[in-house]
C-alpha cells in the first residue's frame, strides 16, 4: 500500500515507470523465429447502385465475405533484419486480384505506431490522461488495468484500455481505438505471452469500418503467432531484471528525461551497428511455389484460429463462382489475349512470364488507345492545336525490379495544324539510378513544370474564351542521367538539343471560341515585351546535386532504396545553355530545400524554399525562371503552388526567391467538433511568397480538405505592393 498526500490518479506513477522502461522492452529481443497465421476478411454490407456497379466490374458482390489466409515462417535479427516466407496461402478473392496478406507487427513500445502516438511514448504524459481501474492476479504476476484518455481527441491519438505487468512494466495486453485522418475508426487488440523471460506478441486483431459514398464495409485483420524461439539481448535483459530498487519517479519532466536518456543510449548502440551494416532495415518476403496448392486437410492443421461460419460460406460460394474464371485466366496466361476492335480506342495490354516478386512482368506490351488522352486526362482540344488525339506503344523488359528497360513510341495528331508529332523514349533503370534517351517533336508549355492542366485549359476556352496554356513547338534530342552517389547524395543531369518555334492560334478553332478574345499564344511579361520568338536552335545542360542528411538505406528482397521520412532535401542546381541564330550563352544557378515533417498527433509541417539568379541572362522567354501560378478557380494536388498568381507576367531573368509552407493540425476550426473530424475532414494553414527584382507577392490562407473524401476548398488573401489585395476561393480537384 502506498499512501500519498496527493489527489493524482495512481495510474500516472505507473505510466511514468512504464514510459521510462519502454525503450528497454523494445530492444530486449536480439532475435526470434516463429510461425504466424494471418487472416484478413472483408464484408461489404451495403453499397449504392454506382458503387455496386464498380464492384461488379471487379467481380465483387455485396454481402459476400472475402477471406485471405496465410501461414508464414518469420525471423527477426537486431537491429534491422526481418524475413517472412509464406508457406501456405489461400483466398476467395477474384483470380485477378492480388490476394497476398503478410504479417504485421505493431509495437506500442515505439513512440509512433502507424501514425498513432503510443501511450508509452516519451510525450505520452502531455498527450493523454490516465485512469487506474484496479488489478488482477495471473499466476504470480499482478496485471494492472489503465484507461488511456486523449487530452485532445482527434487523428493521431488513441483511447481505450492498457494492461501492464506490475513491477516489470511491460505490456500484457491492450485494446485501443483510433480514428485516422480520413475519419475511419480502427480497433487494435493485442495480447502478449511470456516466453523465455520476455513478453512476445501472440495475437493482434485490427477491426475497421469503411464508409464511402454510401457504401459500408467491415474489415478485420487477425494475426496469431506461435512456436517462438527467442534470443534475448543479454545486456538489456540484465537491466530489465536487475533486483535493485529503481529510484521513484515523481514528476513528469523527470520521467521524460529518463525515457529519453535510455532511448538515446539504445539508439546510439543501434547506430554504431548500422554504420557498419549501412542498411537501416532489411526486409525479405517471398511466397513458396507450393503455397497456393495446400489441400483443406493440411489447412485444418496449419490454421491456428478456426474459421467462422460466414468465412466458411465465403469459401464455398467462391469455389463455384470463380471456377470458370480460374480456367480462363490459366488459358490467357498461356498466350496473348485476343485483340478486339474496341481496343483500338481503349487500349490493349499483353504480358508474358511470371511476375517478378508479384509486382512486374518480365515482358510487357502496352498499346495506348486513341482515347487514352481523353480519359482521364481530358486532353482533347486547345486553341493552338485544335482537336488532338494521342496513341502510342510501350514495350518493357525486366530481369529484376532494379533492372528494367523500356521503349515507348508516342504519336499525337493535331487536326488544327494538320501535323503528326512523334516521340520516342528509351529508358534503362538500374540499382542506383536510371538513364533515358528521347527524341521527337512535341508541343510543350513555356513553363516546363506544366502548371496548367490541358483539360482545365479546354474548359476555360469553351466557357470563358480564355487561353491560359501558351505552347511552342520543339523538335528535340534528349539525354538524362540520375545516379545515387551515396546514401544521402545523388546526382541528376540532362542534355538537350532542340529546334524551338513559336506557334500561332489555330484557324480551325472550336465554333464557340472567339479568336479575338483569346488573343495570342504568347503571354505578357514585365521583363520581356515580346515573348514570342523566331525559330532557333537551343542547347541546354542541367545538373543538380541533392543531399538528404539523415537518410538511411533500407533493403527489400535484396533491392536497396533510401528511407528519409522527415529529413530535408537540399538541392544545388545549375542550368547553362546556348541559343542561336545570334549566339547567346546563359547561366542560371539555384539552391533550395524541401521538407515534410510529421510532428505526431495528426500534425505536419511542409515547406519549400528556393532562391536563384542568372549569372548570364537568356535571350528567349522559355529559358526564364517561371513561377507555378494559377489563374483558375481550381487547384490541383501539387503541394507547392500559388493560389493566385499570373502564370508568366512575373517570370524573370534576374534574381528570384520563392517560399511555400503549409501546416496541418488535428484541431483548428471545424475539426474542433468530433462529428466533423469523423467525416474525414482535414484543415491546414498555408503561406506562400515570391520575390524578384521588380515584384513581390505573398499569400496566406486556409484549406478545408476531404469533402466527400474527394474535394477541398481554399480561402486565401494575396498581397502585392503595386496591386490591390486579392481575396478569393479555390476548389481542390484531382487535376
Amino acid at each position: 500500500v502506498k499512501v500519498k498526500a496527493s489527489n493524482e490518479d495512481p495510474a500516472y506513477d505507473m505510466m511514468r515507470q512504464a514510459i521510462a522502461k519502454a525503450p528497454l522492452h523494445r530492444s530486449a529481443v536480439q532475435a526470434f523465429s516463429a510461425r504466424s497465421y494471418v487472416k484478413g476478411t472483408m464484408l461489404v454490407k451495403k453499397a449504392p447502385w454506382a458503387v455496386r456497379k464498380l464492384m461488379e466490374q471487379e467481380k465483387l458482390k455485396v454481402g459476400h465475405t472475402y477471406l485471405m489466409e496465410s501461414v508464414s515462417e518469420i525471423k527477426y535479427v537486431q537491429p534491422a533484419t526481418f524475413s517472412e516466407k509464406v508457406i501456405s496461402l489461400r483466398s476467395n478473392l477474384p483470380p485477378a486480384a492480388d490476394s497476398r496478406i503478410s504479417y504485421a507487427n505493431y509495437s506500442f513500445y515505439n513512440p509512433q505506431v502507424a501514425g498513432m502516438t503510443s501511450p508509452l511514448a516519451p510525450t505520452a504524459l502531455r498527450t493523454y490522461r490516465f485512469k487506474f481501474h484496479g488489478s488482477k492476479m495471473e499466476g504470480d504476476k499482478r496485471i494492472v488495468k489503465i484507461e488511456v484518455i486523449p487530452r485532445v481527441p482527434g487523428p493521431g491519438v488513441v483511447d481505450g484500455m492498457l494492461y501492464l505487468v506490475y513491477g516489470d512494466w511491460n505490456i500484457h495486453s491492450l485494446k485501443l481505438n483510433y480514428t485516422d485522418s480520413e475519419g475511419y475508426p480502427y480497433t487494435f487488440t493485442q495480447q502478449y505471452q511470456q516466453i523465455d523471460q520476455l513478453w512476445m506478441v501472440t495475437k493482434l486483431e485490427i477491426e475497421l469500418r469503411i464508409t464511402y459514398l454510401g457504401a459500408v464495409a467491415d474489415i478485420r485483420y487477425l494475426t496469431s503467432v506461435r512456436d517462438y524461439k527467442v534470443t534475448p539481448n543479454a545486456t538489456v535483459l540484465a537491466r530489465l531484471t536487475k533486483q535493485e530498487v529503481e529510484p521513484e519517479i515523481v514528476v513528469n519532466q523527470e520521467a521524460r528525461r529518463t525515457a529519453r536518456k535510455v532511448d538515446r543510449e539504445l539508439k546510439r548502440q543501434r547506430e554504431d551497428t548500422l554504420s557498419k551494416e549501412e542498411v537501416q532495415f532489411d526486409y525479405r518476403f517471398n511466397i513458396d511455389t507450393l503455397a497456393r496448392l495446400q489441400p483443406d486437410s493440411i489447412w485444418n492443421e496449419l490454421r491456428q484460429v478456426p474459421l467462422e461460419e460466414m468465412e466458411l460460406l465465403g469459401y464455398r460460394q467462391s469455389d463455384t463462382l470463380y471456377a470458370k474464371e480460374y480456367a480462363q485466366e490459366k488459358k490467357e496466361n498461356q498466350g496473348p489475349a485476343k485483340f478486339e476492335f474496341g481496343d483500338v480506342f481503349t487500349g490493349y495490354r499483353y504480358h508474358r512470364g511470371r511476375k517478378i516478386e508479384d509486382q512486374i512482368y518480365p515482358y510487357y506490351l502496352h498499346y495506348y488507345g486513341l482515347f487514352s488522352s481523353i480519359f482521364p486526362f481530358l486532353d482533347l482540344y486547345n486553341p493552338v492545336e485544335g482537336l488532338a488525339l494521342n496513341t502510342g506503344l510501350k514495350l518493357s523488359e525486366a530481369s529484376s525490379l532494379d533492372n528494367r528497360t523500356s521503349t515507348e513510341l508516342l504519336l499525337r495528331y493535331s487536326f488544327g495544324r494538320r501535323k503528326l508529332l512523334p516521340r520516342i523514349t528509351h529508358e534503362r533503370t538500374y540499382l542506383k539510378g536510371k538513364v533515358r534517351f528521347g527524341a521527337g517533336m512535341a508541343h510543350v508549355q513555356l513553363n516546363a513544370s506544366e502548371p496548367i492542366h490541358p483539360g482545365m485549359n479546354m474548359l476555360y476556352t469553351f466557357i470563358a474564351n480564355q487561353h491560359l496554356m501558351p505552347l511552342y513547338e520543339k523538335a528535340y534530342l534528349q539525354m538524362e542521367w540520375q545516379h545515387r552517389l551515396a546514401t544521402a547524395w545523388s546526382f541528376e543531369s540532362s542534355l538537350e538539343f532542340a529546334r524551338r518555334s513559336s506557334l500561332p492560334l489555330s484557324d480551325r478553332l472550336w465554333v464557340y471560341a472567339d479568336i479575338d478574345r483569346l488573343g495570342r499564344n504568347a503571354p505578357l511579361n514585365g521583363e520581356m515585351l515580346r515573348t514570342a520568338f523566331f525559330p532557333h536552335n537551343s542547347i541546354r545542360l542541367q545538373y543538380a546535386l541533392l543531399w538528404r542528411p539523415g537518410a538511411r538505406l533500407a533493403r527489400y528482397n535484396g533491392r536497396e532504396y533510401v528511407r528519409g521520412r522527415n529529413v530535408p532535401v537540399f538541392r544545388l542546381e545549375a542550368i547553362s545553355g546556348f541559343t542561336g541564330p545570334t549566339p547567346n550563352i546563359y547561366l542560371k544557378t539555384s539552391i533550395g530545400v524541401e521538407q515534410r515533417m510529421w510532428l505526431g498527433q495528426g500534425r505536419a509541417l511542409s515547406y519549400q524554399l528556393t532562391g536563384g539568379t542568372f549569372l548570364l541572362k537568356p535571350e528567349y522567354f522559355p529559358d526564364f525562371h517561371h513561377f507555378d501560378g494559377n489563374q483558375t478557380i481550381f487547384m490541383g494536388r501539387l503541394p507547392f503552388r500559388f493560389r493566385s498568381l499570373d502564370y508568366y507576367r512575373y517570370s524573370t531573368a534576374g534574381n528570384y526567391a520563392q517560399f511555400f509552407s503549409s501546416y496541418n493540425t488535428r484541431r483548428l476550426l471545424f475539426t474542433q467538433f468530433e462529428t466533423i473530424r469523423l467525416l474525414g475532414l482535414d484543415e491546414l494553414l498555408f503561406c506562400n511568397a515570391m520575390t524578384t527584382s521588380t515584384h513581390q507577392y505573398i499569400e496566406t490562407g486556409y484549406r478545408l480538405d476531404g469533402i466527400a473524401r474527394l474535394f477541398g476548398v481554399d480561402v486565401f488573401a494575396g498581397f502585392s505592393p503595386a496591386e490591390r489585395p486579392q481575396y478569393g476561393l479555390r476548389l481542390k480537384v484531382g487535376f
